[in-house]
């Protein structure tokens, strides 16, 4: 008999321990003997070897169905770290939030998703494979524009008019990180400036000056554009009010019903990261991340909220809404 597999969970064993024979669907691989094949419903099986010895490793793979999100990394060639930075913000992001909220968040670059054609413009190919279909965008800039395409300063400044026209969620950052003066092209310096100056008609902009400040206020600010247009998981008001509101809570809680109250969608913001939990309402941090001793105080602030009934839980671990 096969042992019996949970979801997400692996068994591994020698192969003579396994008296039933499995039907191969693989093909066997020079140098390491590995094949795999179907055993229990969503499970699979490797089989490879170590010293000549033959092993077995089962895995289940639990699915399930969710929104894909595909975002736009817009930005000119000299912020390659923030690329970087914003994939692996995006993937973090699918690793704690997407099996709860239902959403999943998908990176489209035109390094990874364009393909060589020919008969038009190089931006209008990147726009018709790659910005079309997308659903957000996140632009970075640091000290230049880009090369112009002939309808705009630039590409991403042309992919990004075209995705604010389209009335499509555009979220742009401004690097404000030291810059060697002799290092910088000054007409491209002016272009970056004339911009900032179009996006602070248009709307919000954010600015960072190290790479740790980029990461941190990404990944809050992704996760609530995401979740307050995409999430399935929508909610529910303020339960219960009291008169005695302060007999009954610690003044943290206070604290943080009162920035909620103020908050323009009524919401509280709870986000796990690798670095800590971040609570958020009204623009405000509550949390210090890192510290064990304010995250503990925040979280019971927040859980006494919940507990009287102040608030009730929108989508497990994510958001809270009042």
């Amino acid at each position: 008999m096969r042992p019996r597999i949970a979801a997400h969970s692996r068994f591994s064993g020698r192969l003579d321990a396994f008296p039933e024979e499995p039907s191969a669907m693989g093909t066997d691989r020079k140098g390491d003997s590995c094949l795999e094949f179907n055993t229990l419903p969503k499970t699979y099986a490797t089989v490879y070897s170590i010293d000549k010895v033959a092993y077995i490793q089962y895995t289940s793979i639990m699915t399930y169905n969710a929104t894909a999100v595909k975002i736009v990394i817009a930005s000119p060639s000299d912020v390659p770290n923030e690329r970087r930075i914003i994939r692996n913000v995006l993937s973090e992001w699918n690793n704690i939030n997407a099996e709860s909220s239902k959403v999943v968040l998908m990176p489209v670059g035109w390094e990874t998703h364009s393909s060589p054609l020919m008969g038009s413009r190089p931006q209008q190919i990147i726009n018709e494979q790659v910005l079309e279909n997308s659903d957000v965008l996140i632009a970075v800039f640091w000290t230049r524009i880009g090369t112009p395409t002939g309808e705009a300063a630039s590409g991403t400044i042309e992919e990004i008019q075209r995705h604010v026209d389209a009335g499509k969620p555009t979220m742009i950052y401004f690097s404000s990180a030291p810059v060697r003066p002799d290092s910088v092209d000054t007409e491209q310096f002016q272009l970056i400036k004339e911009f900032k100056s179009w996006c602070y008609e248009k709307g919000l902009v954010e600015g960072y000056e190290t790479p740790e400040e980029f990461k941190e206020k990404l990944f809050r600010q992704v996760s609530q554009t995401v979740l307050r247009l995409y999430s399935s998981n929508q909610a529910v008001a303020i339960k219960a009010s009291s008169s005695n509101v302060n007999n009954i809570l610690k003044k943290s809680a206070k604290i943080l019903l009162k920035a909620a109250s103020m908050d323009p969608g009524g919401s509280v913001m709870r986000i796990e990261t690798m670095g800590g939990l971040f609570i958020q309402s009204n623009d405000l941090s509550f949390a210090e991340q890192g510290n064990p001793r304010s995250e503990a105080q925040w979280e019971g602030a927040l859980n006494q909220l919940i507990s009287f009934g102040f608030v009730s839980q929108v989508s497990r671990g994510c958001l809270t809404r009042f």
